[in-house]
């Protein structure tokens, strides 16, 4: 219980200067060497973040980590470091870097890539990267943390990520063990150009979006019609709403909603009561992102 909360005390500590920061946490192989296409993928992603000014989150270990904490540079770079058998130190990139934190809990470690990201990016990996995507996509669907992008990213001659697609597709779905909109909860790129371009889409015309037990609350850059509200209130009937709102962030926040800093002027629309197919609030988002 003492170490679980030294290192939540310290990672917070670590996290707060940057809190308003946008911050993308990228999970990959820590095996992948660096004449590897998926290197220099995980490499270039993280210059284009820096290029975007977002800052990146890695394992701070080698392979895709170190890829990523390299392309990022040390001011843009966090790494979240865990003691393992066969991995260590932290990798050039970030071990001297005071935003390098060290974990001994994966619970924990794993609580701040999800916690602190705005979007994920998951290169090929194995049991590691394959359980920090699955949770993360977990958390989302089932509205327990904040919706945000999530990508899965290969080099254009590998089908790696293809394995995942197929299997949601053709078997978690038929078979019904997810809803069918749940594959929406991900994104599946080939180049570092469509993966910043499907995490800024996301964010065209949304800031923020926050489930409480009561409402779905999505946080706007701008404010929508009434006849924009008539059309996606028609086109999602299907979420079961009663009341479709808009207004100020402050008038329609509810107090069960944390984490979130908004001024009056923030415009937001509320949904009540709270969807819980949260496949199907992905394609409201896009559904938003898309009205001119």
């Amino acid at each position: 219980m003492l170490k679980m909360m030294k290192e939540l005390v310290e990672a917070e500590e670590a996290f707060a200067p940057y809190r308003d920061v946008f911050k993308v946490s990228i999970f990959g192989s820590a095996r992948t060497q660096e004449h590897e296409a998926d290197y220099q993928l995980a490499k270039d992603l993280a210059k284009g973040c820096v290029d975007n000014n977002w800052m990146v989150i890695t394992g701070a270990g080698p392979g895709i980590m170190k890829a990523g904490n390299q392309g990022a540079g040390h001011g843009h770079s966090f790494g979240l470091r865990i003691e393992l058998p066969f991995e260590n130190e932290a990798n050039d990139y970030i071990k001297d870097n005071n935003k390098c934190l060290d974990f001994d809990l994966f619970f924990t470690r794993k609580l701040f890539f999800v916690k602190e990201a705005q979007a994920i990016v998951a290169l090929p990996g194995g049991f590691g990267t394959l359980d920090e995507i699955f949770e993360s996509l977990t958390l989302i669907q089932t509205g327990k943390s904040p919706m945000v992008p999530v990508v899965l990213l290969d080099s254009e001659d590998s089908n790696y990520w293809d394995k995942i697609d197929w299997f949601s597709h053709d078997n978690l779905v038929k078979q019904g063990l997810i809803s069918k909109e749940d594959p929406s909860l991900f994104f599946h790129a080939h180049t570092v150009e469509d993966a910043i371009a499907h995490i800024r889409s996301f964010y065209r015309k949304i800031k923020r979006v926050d489930v409480s037990d009561e409402q779905l609350l999505i946080y706007l850059k701008d404010t929508l019609s009434a006849e924009n509200i008539k059309c996606l209130s028609e086109e999602f009937a299907d979420l079961d709403a009663s009341t479709w709102r808009l207004g100020t962030a402050h008038d329609l926040k509810h107090e069960s909603v944390q984490g979130f800093v908004s001024c009056a002027l923030n415009y937001a629309m509320a949904i009540t009561p709270a969807p819980t197919n949260y496949g199907r609030i992905r394609q409201l988002i896009d559904a938003i992102n898309a009205i001119e």
